[in-house]
């Protein structure tokens, strides 16, 4: 029996990140994940997002669910896949994350409905 889709938002606020390369650890230390959103026709942009906040999301919806990226100072919402969460070999605790941005404008994209 197939489950029933449902269809609900799931947004993750982020800020945009002034603080780069090596100097991230700081970040990370205050339980702070860099990560970045690309995607086609988009220009890449560094952000950070809380770790109390990112892990509930990708828990649920893992790398396959669209969710809503909010970026402080920006009007609309980003939809995006997280792409791609790189781990600490040790803990297992995020180190980076890839929030692929999803364009639904595009004339080859079909909604598929349940």
């Amino acid at each position: 029996m197939v489950g029933k889709q449902t269809k609900e938002k799931i947004t993750l606020k982020v800020e945009k990140r002034m603080v780069l390369g090596k100097k991230v650890k700081k970040l990370r230390k205050e339980e702070v994940l860099p990560a970045n959103i690309y995607g086609k026709n988009v220009k890449s942009l560094a952000v950070q997002v809380s770790l109390k906040d990112f892990l509930p999301v990708y828990k649920k919806v893992g790398e396959t669910g669209i969710i809503e990226v909010k970026v402080e100072g920006e009007e609309k919402p980003r939809h995006a896949l997280i792409h791609n969460v790189q781990r600490d070999p040790v803990s297992d605790q995020p180190l980076h994350a890839d929030f692929h941005q999803v364009l639904f404008n595009r004339k080859n994209y079909r909604q598929h409905t349940c």
